[in-house]
């Protein structure tokens, strides 16, 4: 069991062909009711734990700075793409907690409100946003929900589920991809 520190999805899916936008923050850019996602920076950060569990290691890659345990994979197309582009955005995948039942991974639909809830819950230094500037973002995230499809992901407590767990993504994706003819693209855990 990994110490209560979740896998990167992230960088689980990278390793499985997947250019990565972004890790646990994204940036979205809203033209006309279109959102896409903002490339981010390229690189996936992990605690050594994970590390050892991707990489059989816990060495295995170059620590983020001195000092400190974390460690970084570069999407630098070695061993991991990064999509150097904006993308439209044509679902949300917001991860819970992980679970031990029998049923971990899943995945389930979401209600507009639900999602909402979560995403405001969940953007990324909301403490500094003024009451028009929260308001301008409960707008965005309003729009934002009832123009995609949410979901929520149920991983699992057991890391080895983690392939089960990129299937899963990568099957709803795909019906999301060919339904809305763009990438889906979001995953969110404590941030969007």
């Amino acid at each position: 069991m990994l110490r209560g520190r979740p896998i990167s999805v992230e960088l689980f899916c990278a390793l499985r062909g997947w250019a990565v936008l972004g890790e646990d923050v994204c940036a979205l850019a809203d033209s006309e009711g279109q959102y896409q996602v903002l490339p981010g920076y390229p690189r996936v950060c992990l605690w050594p734990d994970s590390v050892n569990f991707l990489f059989s290691s816990p060495d295995a890659l170059p620590l983020m700075v001195s000092g400190w345990e974390k460690r970084f994979l570069s999407l630098d197309g070695s061993r991991a793409q990064f999509a150097t582009n904006p993308a439209p955005l044509a679902a949300t995948f917001l991860l819970a907690e992980r679970s031990a039942q029998h049923s971990a991974p899943s995945i389930e639909p979401i209600s507009q409100r639900a999602a909402l809830l979560r995403l405001v819950r969940n953007t990324y230094m909301n403490w500094y946003l003024d009451r028009r500037q929260r308001a301008e973002e409960f707008d965005v995230l309003t729009r934002l929900v009832a123009s995609i499809p949410c979901f929520t992901v149920i991983p699992s407590s057991d890391p080895a589920r983690l392939s089960a767990l990129a299937e899963l993504i990568e099957s709803q994706a795909s019906r999301c991809f060919n339904l809305r003819a763009g990438p889906v693209l979001g995953t969110a855990s404590s941030h969007v």
